[in-house]
């Protein structure tokens, strides 16, 4: 094991669904940076399950913020662009490997190839037939990225920790990811929202999903504290406390903090669902 920081512990659990994980935390002055390690024993092969690649793009994110914070990468500007960029790639491997490959493999499709290009990446599968588990597949690239977002949330209030840069960054491309691809929708390039919406119109008619509805509802997923948060971080190159609201001491919950977002859901049996979530905590950062 790789000593990012100045020091390291672990600890190990082992989960309901035979998720076995383990988590080290790497610490640099006082912040930690976990790094963990799972697998799903009751899935075979180790990459097939979807919450150990999700894992693999956090701890990944978390060694690009262990680095940078160690060797001051965040205080110039070109330090900056080489960590946004860095991001960028962990949301697009998240996306491609553990939103489109691995949910392929579910469905029997295996992974035959992932390419990476300039700022574009694909995943390589076999042909799922069944329409409905082909759009599973096909919008499941956005959704592994918002499980990232939510990752990266739940850890920074776990560890009463501000958002970094480089965490910022890596925040911004996962729980932006469904809302970039949406406003790309009516252009020339061919993505996962045109053949959502071709999926949709095979199963349910021509005209079934409106791309202009899609578009009005995908407004709904920037009313989120966390991206503006993450944004000014990136802009002042310097760490920002993690916009939470506090609802006050509650019985049995004692001082309690709220994190309220608004989402869009895609789902493959061609409804939007819109969501109101909010992350409820202990102990206000």
């Amino acid at each position: 094991m790789m000593l990012l920081g100045n020091r390291a512990y672990a600890e190990s659990s082992s989960l309901p669904n035979g998720t076995n994980e383990e988590v080290h935390h790497h610490t640099s002055d006082g912040k930690k940076f976990p790094i963990t390690l799972s697998f799903d024993s009751q899935i075979s092969p180790l990459f097939h399950s979807q919450h150990t690649g999700t894992d693999l793009a956090l701890s990944t994110m978390n060694g690009l913020a262990c680095i940078s914070h160690k060797h001051g990468w965040h205080n110039s500007i070109i330090g900056t662009l080489a960590n946004t960029v860095l991001s960028f790639y962990i949301a697009l491997l998240n996306h491609e490997f553990t939103g489109h490959g691995l949910k392929g493999q579910e469905f029997g499709a295996k992974i035959k190839d992932i390419h990476i290009g300039l700022f574009t990446g694909s995943a390589g599968n076999g042909w799922i037939p069944n329409i409905q588990e082909n759009d599973i597949r096909t919008i499941n690239g956005n959704q592994a990225n918002t499980v990232l977002a939510d990752k990266i949330t739940n850890q920074l209030l776990q560890n009463r920790q501000a958002i970094s840069p480089v965490i910022a960054a890596t925040y911004i491309f996962s729980a932006g990811n469904q809302i970039s691809y949406i406003f790309r929708l009516g252009s020339r390039e061919h993505c996962d929202m045109k053949s959502h919406v071709e999926n949709m119109y095979l199963l349910y008619g021509k005209d079934s999903l409106p791309v202009s509805r899609m578009k009005a509802f995908n407004y709904l997923d920037l009313l989120n504290p966390m991206l503006f948060a993450s944004l000014y971080s990136i802009i002042a190159r310097r760490d920002v406390r993690v916009p939470t609201y506090r609802l006050g001491i509650l019985p049995g919950l004692g001082e309690t903090g709220i994190i309220p977002l608004v989402r869009l859901i895609l789902t493959p049996y061609n409804v939007l669902e819109k969501r109101i979530d909010s992350i409820i905590y202990r102990c206000c950062i």
